[in-house]
């Protein structure tokens, strides 16, 4: 059985970094790009999921990377998970996200958190949202 792999797209390697090992050790594969990339080429990755930064090297440029997913055949139906600390375009855009997004990580997050979000968009994932206590 193949693990399920999640694209983390997010200009910060620290982020990658640190959602790389939170997901490994939960069970996923994990793929990482530091800037948007072509939808199609999403595509061809098979993500189960993607967690997406908006705020990609100081633009909104996640944006356009999720508008342009969402009508790309092979890669409108994965699940996104938008990343941002950025509560004031949360609240100012809270009907598009939850047009085009299956959720958001709040910046700074919580790793417990990240696991059930991710566990959540992924039905049947290899920890079913479940994390060992500390």
């Amino acid at each position: 059985m193949s693990l399920p792999r999640v694209l983390v797209i997010d200009d910060d390697p620290e982020i990658q970094s640190l959602l790389r090992s939170v997901l490994e050790e939960e069970g996923y594969q994990v793929l990482s790009a530091a800037s948007t990339v072509h939808p199609v080429d999403v595509s061809q990755l098979h993500p189960a999921l993607i967690i997406l930064d908006i705020w990609l090297s100081g633009n909104d440029s996640g944006w356009g990377l999720l508008q342009e997913l969402k009508v790309t055949p092979g890669a409108r139906r994965i699940p996104v998970l938008l990343c941002t600390g950025d509560g004031a375009l949360l609240t100012r855009e809270a009907d598009r996200i939850n047009d085009l997004a299956a959720g958001i990580l709040r910046k700074p997050f919580d790793l417990d958190e990240v696991v059930l979000r991710v566990a959540t968009c992924l039905p049947g994932s290899p920890t079913g949202g479940s994390r060992p206590s500390a």
